[in-house]
């Protein structure tokens, strides 16, 4: 746990330099500011967090303000990435297809869920 700890630690501390926001990053996806990087992350640990809790059988209901938060700014947080929920020239490896309507009586974090390819 001592090495997960440092690194958490050591990304916090990342974030909080002046200008950490603004600098451009070397993204596996694509470049991006660290803002972008911050808001990609954050989502993808939010989906990881429903995978887990679905694989261990525990709770899987999302903050339901963080799942409106990424699904209100999905485009923003995945723009000029080579992979993304809401872009049609997107190869979908890992996202569903783009801007999936609501089904009757789906959740928001249910559509989320399945844009994200859940």
């Amino acid at each position: 746990m001592g090495a997960y700890v440092r690194s958490v630690q050591e990304c916090v501390a990342a974030f909080r330099r002046p200008g950490a926001l603004e600098q451009i990053l070397n993204y596996p996806l694509g470049p991006v500011t660290g803002e972008q990087a911050l808001a990609v992350r954050t989502t993808d640990v939010t989906i990881h967090t429903w995978d887990l809790a679905r694989a261990i059988n525990a709770p899987e209901e999302l903050d339901p303000l963080l799942v409106v938060w990424i699904e209100d700014h999905l485009t923003d947080i995945y723009a000029g990435l080579a992979e993304s929920p809401v872009s049609a020239d997107t190869t979908h490896r890992f996202f569903a297809a783009p801007e999936a309507p609501l089904l009757a009586g789906e959740s928001r974090q249910a559509r989320l869920l399945r844009l994200m390819g859940r």
